[in-house]
């Protein structure tokens, strides 16, 4: 590989911060509007010309949840409710024990977001990318950034790291580890598509009359109230796989989700293995592979499903939805030998249905999911576990906590921790764990936890 020196300038500085918050994702979002709810003076920069990430501009409109949600994650979906784009006791699954999921429209995500952050007192910056840290004796002490007024600098107390890859952990020399423990590999990444013109009325009627390829015979198209959660068609998938007509990664089922408003639906079907998502060339690359996916995909259900003779796309997520890539090496990684353990420093405390060896999406390919969908565990029961604040406390680097996917944790607990819920928990934590850094001019290695943990009681986390 060639190289060149890129010459010495001077870089504008655009401010001076309590807490910069890197990645306007679900835990971006929820870190900068709990830092600044709690005090400090917070900038949250994002690439993307809205907030939520994976949670709307990557196409995902699902929350799932067993139980009621809270803190800033309850006032999203109370507004969403509110505005009409949101149905939040939408039922899901074989098992008795998720009673409800949240469906809602993305674009209603995005502008409850905006008046979240405006209302609490972030400063804002879009289209805007992290492109460095700033360190200075193993401190992080602001982040460079590039938008159309070119480079400059952000100075800052703390830096809360929640691009979801750990960019600006990794670039500021945090070790980190990449997918698998084994072989590095991750999880497939997907590109959402919304498809329009559908019938609903009919595709329902063909469910509820063909329950060998629809589980539940149609029982989660809801044409009164207007949501679909289907995941089914397995047959029809593996058929046209083998006659190749479909791409051999699609080798499972389909999923149609969201509100039907319009008579559109989104799918969650794409599927690109074997790809870096923290390598340019890597996410190129999945991307027109899941663009010639769609067309694949459209052509069979317009002949094989009725409902869709005349659908058309009507759009494409504006970027591809990552769903594991780098995490941190921090001072405790959460692994599933830590199912039923207390911590002192416990900053969330969860529970989930799926115990190691059920794993939905892992990264070998789709043979995996389609067996969990045909043959789903009869008995399924509720693993505790609490993530402890130690995991969003970087090896090696001061004045820096990392929330959202890319936190320490290790082997299956990746799947239950990246989800969007836990992301905007994990979030709300860091971002009140950074104001209290700056009130008390300390390092989030130093923080007193139970200060921590009596904060998150009172604000109801």
């Amino acid at each position: 590989m060639a190289f060149i020196i890129e010459p010495e300038r001077k870089i504008p500085v655009y401010t001076k911060t309590d807490v910069v918050v890197c990645g306007g994702g679900a835990a971006g979002l929820g870190a900068a509007v709990s830092a600044a709810r709690s005090g400090a003076n917070t900038l949250l920069i994002e690439s993307n010309n809205a907030l939520g990430g994976d949670a709307s501009i990557a196409g995902s409109a699902v929350l799932y949840k067993s139980d009621s949600p809270k803190g800033i994650v309850r006032e999203l979906i109370d507004r969403m409710v509110a505005e009409q784009g949101a149905i939040p006791d939408f039922p899901i699954g074989p098992a008795k024990e998720i009673k409800q999921t949240v469906l809602y429209e993305p674009e209603v995500f995005k502008q409850v977001a905006l008046e979240l952050c405006e209302e609490s007192g972030v400063k804002l910056l879009l289209y805007t990318n992290f492109a460095s840290p700033i360190i200075e004796d193993k401190e992080v002490k602001g982040v460079f950034i590039e938008n159309k007024s070119g480079r400059q600098a952000v100075l800052s107390d703390i830096v809360i790291d929640c691009t979801g890859d750990a960019d600006v952990a990794a670039r500021a020399g945090v070790p980190c580890l990449k997918g698998r423990e084994s072989d590095s590999k991750t999880r497939p990444v997907t590109l959402y598509f919304r498809v329009g013109n559908v019938d609903f009325a009919a595709f329902k009627k063909f469910a509820e009359q063909n329950s060998d390829q629809v589980p539940g015979g149609g029982k989660t198209i809801d044409n009164d109230r207007g949501a679909i959660l289907l995941n089914g068609f397995h047959k029809l998938i593996g058929d046209s796989v083998k006659k190749g007509e479909l791409d051999p990664y699609l080798a499972y089922y389909v999923r149609f989700d969201n509100l039907t408003i319009g008579n559109s639906c989104r799918v969650n079907t794409t599927r690109v293995y074997d790809v870096d998502p923290t390598d340019g060339e890597d996410l190129t690359r999945a991307e027109i592979r899941c663009r010639k996916q769609i067309q694949s995909l459209m052509s069979l259900f317009r002949k094989n499903i009725p409902g869709f003779e005349s659908a058309i796309v009507l759009e494409t997520s504006a970027h591809i939805g990552v769903r594991e890539s780098r995490h941190i090496v921090g001072e405790y990684a959460l692994s599933t030998e830590d199912f039923d353990k207390k911590f002192d420093d416990a900053i969330l405390s969860n529970s989930c249905l799926w115990k190691p060896g059920f794993d939905m999406i892992g990264p070998d390919g789709p043979s995996d999911e389609l067996s969990q969908m045909v043959s789903p565990p009869a008995m399924m029961k509720r693993y505790q576990y609490q993530i402890p604040y130690r995991c969003l406390i970087p090896k090696n680097v001061e004045r820096l906590l990392v929330a959202g996917r890319c936190i320490s944790v290790a082997d299956f607990m990746r799947w239950e921790t990246r989800n969007i819920e836990s992301c905007f928990y994990l979030g709300q934590v860091a971002g009140l764990a950074a104001a209290m850094c700056t009130e008390n001019e300390i390092l989030p290695r130093h923080l007193d936890v139970k200060k921590l943990q009596t904060k998150l009681v009172n604000i109801g986390l």
